[in-house]
């Protein structure tokens, strides 16, 4: 159990769509598991390591589900692979955006796919999917690994790299 791993140093839980708070050793409120569908962003009051265990499963059982606008998805793969082999088994709208931590990728069209910074996504990761698809749209990822590309690159002009886990509402913007 996920509150368990964190003990006394967890404060929330948060999927977006539920959360658990922690209140003087009682986890409270409506969020009840976890998923590999979704994305968590858990907040501590202290740096902490935890473990967790689960049952194996199948990622063609792990069927992810857009709505419109604003969803947290999660990343059940085991292996970085590049976005636009990740998503393959999408159908996305031109103008979609998917977000990290730090970088996010924009769909432009069955012609040029995915172009942002966000070349990869890797495991334990969750992601910020904004789909424009006025309809529901679900996908299964790609295990597919021919397009995997090295992760977190940087050049030797980039000295700053901000800590992401201090800002909750962080955004994106493409100009």
């Amino acid at each position: 159990e996920l509150e368990t791993a964190l003990g006394g140093n967890g404060v929330q839980i948060n999927s977006g769509l539920s959360f658990v708070q922690n209140f003087d050793g009682n986890w409270i409120g409506s969020m009840t598991s976890i998923s590999p569908k979704q994305m968590y962003l858990i907040n501590t009051n202290a740096t902490i390591d935890i473990e967790l265990s689960g049952e194996l499963f199948e990622i063609s059982e792990v069927e992810i589900t857009l709505n419109n606008k604003w969803n947290w998805i999660g990343y059940p793969l085991s292996n970085t692979v590049s976005v636009n082999d990740a998503l393959s088994n999408l159908t996305p709208v031109e103008g979609d955006q998917i977000s990290g931590k730090n970088s996010f990728a924009t769909y432009f069209g069955e012609n040029n796919g995915w172009i942002g910074s966000l070349n990869t996504l890797e495991p334990g990761q969750g992601y910020k999917y904004y789909s424009k698809n006025i309809e529901q749209t679900n996908f299964v990822y790609s295990n597919n690994t021919r397009g995997e590309l090295k992760a977190n690159v940087t050049t030797d002009d980039n000295h700053w790299i901000p800590n992401a886990a201090q800002y909750a509402n962080n955004m994106t913007m493409t100009a």
